[in-house]
């Protein structure tokens, strides 16, 4: 990893930033306690982070630590907020405003502004009045669900689509062309982004926006592949996660020969009562096992444990779980396409092009079967995945990138 003499001033903008945590909150306390060892870091976020992090530094900030600042609208806000009564998406907006506004305001000046989590791309900070180098993302949040995956929406399929002109036409929100004509770097999850910007003269480089937990970049215990019995779905039961595929997969799959594997789906959402009674109309339900939102560490015990991730999203970034799964040499089942295409290949992962709905399933289902009747695939896929996510997909590689473009800015 490359270094630099000179220790710059450094805002990191962490809207989600917390220990131990997957997804955007870890990916906003990797930056935190990583960059802090190259640079004189400072990580603005909010106080429902504070407990948790001073925890993590036993409950001071000492020297060659990131300072962290904690900032939170009105309290009846946050009240509305947590009750639903205020949009969450909203809320961010007002408080990237007011985290732009309050930093002008303090003495200290800083070299570099670095804005992550929270990443969509359509409204990355609120900094373009702001005197510092601003290096935005990695970005990502230009995915889009494809026509034929609508059924997974039902009535929320309006929403979706609100949300894709939004996406389609972001040249004329005037929010997103100040943030990005003011950055000096703009980072993107995806080559559709990438493309989208260059079109628009708005230079913009790649970099996945996650990697895999510094836990797993040390040796670990592998399963024997005949005592991964089962297969394991992970995320928020919503619309765009497309439950509905990995279910009738698995239905599929149960009818042509799986043994007695089990889908387990840990999570839980707006649609968790529908997945429930969606297995027992398929007559799975005794070989479905839901479980509600689990410690991360006892989420990682089931998948290395697992035949296979099960990863059945129409939309997303990317998806922590995927690299996840890697590093713990279980094998991969997912559309390829958006950013888990990026992260996988066909060596450590099935994956189905996007096409019908009776083709995606049929494609999940053909996988399910092919790992549950093989236990040298699963044990050359899981081997095959780690091998890749410790290769290309490490946080000492992604620091290190961040460090050279820190210094090419500066």
């Amino acid at each position: 990893m490359q270094t630099r003499t000179k220790r710059l001033k450094v805002l990191l903008s962490a809207y989600a930033c917390e220990p131990n945590r997957g997804s955007e909150p870890g990916v906003g306390w990797e930056w935190a306690s990583r960059m802090p060892e190259f640079h004189e870091l400072t990580v603005l976020t909010r106080s429902n982070n504070r407990t948790v992090i001073e925890a993590a530094y036993g409950g001071d900030q000492p020297t060659g630590r990131a300072r962290f600042l904690y900032l939170d609208l009105h309290p009846w806000i946050q009240k509305l907020k947590k009750r639903r009564l205020f949009p969450i998406f909203l809320y961010y907006l007002i408080w990237q405003l007011a985290a732009a506004r309050w930093i002008k305001s303090q003495t200290a000046d800083y070299d570099i502004i670095h804005h992550v989590t929270f990443n969509g791309f359509r409204f990355p900070g609120a900094w373009w009045s702001h005197d510092a180098t601003v290096i935005l993302g990695p970005l990502g949040g230009g995915s889009i669900a494809a026509p034929q995956y609508r059924r997974c929406y039902g009535v929320r399929w309006i929403t979706e689509k609100i949300r894709e002109l939004s996406i389609r036409f972001w040249r004329l929100n005037p929010w997103t062309m100040a943030s990005l004509r003011n950055a000096r770097m703009v980072l993107v999850v995806g080559e559709d982004l990438q493309r989208r910007f260059r079109s628009s003269g708005i230079q913009a480089e790649m970099m996945l926006e996650t990697a895999l937990p510094r836990a797993m970049e040390e040796d670990i215990t592998t399963i024997d592949p005949k005592d991964r019995r089962d297969f394991i779905w992970v995320g928020n039961l919503e619309p765009w996660k497309a439950w509905q595929i990995a279910l009738q997969a698995f239905a599929r799959a149960v009818s042509n020969g799986v043994g007695s594997s089990k889908l387990r789906i840990v999570g839980k959402g707006d649609q968790a009562a529908e997945a429930v009674r969606t297995a027992e109309r398929l007559g799975i339900s005794e070989r479905v096992e839901f479980m509600e939102q689990l410690p991360r560490h006892e989420v990682w015990r089931l998948m290395a444990t697992s035949r296979a991730l099960v990863f059945s999203s129409v939309r997303d970034t990317s998806g922590n779980v995927v690299l996840e799964a890697m590093g713990l040499c279980c094998p991969i089942i997912c559309f390829k396409h958006q950013g888990v295409a990026m992260m996988t290949d066909d060596l450590c992962a099935f994956r189905v092009d996007p096409g019908t709905w009776n083709d995606s399933v049929q494609g999940f289902a053909d996988a399910m079967v092919s790992l549950a009747n093989n236990d040298k695939l699963v044990e050359d896929m899981g081997n095959a995945g780690r091998s890749r996510a410790l290769r290309e997909f490490t946080w000492n590689a992604k620091v290190g990138e961040m460090l050279e473009i820190y210094s090419s800015v500066s």
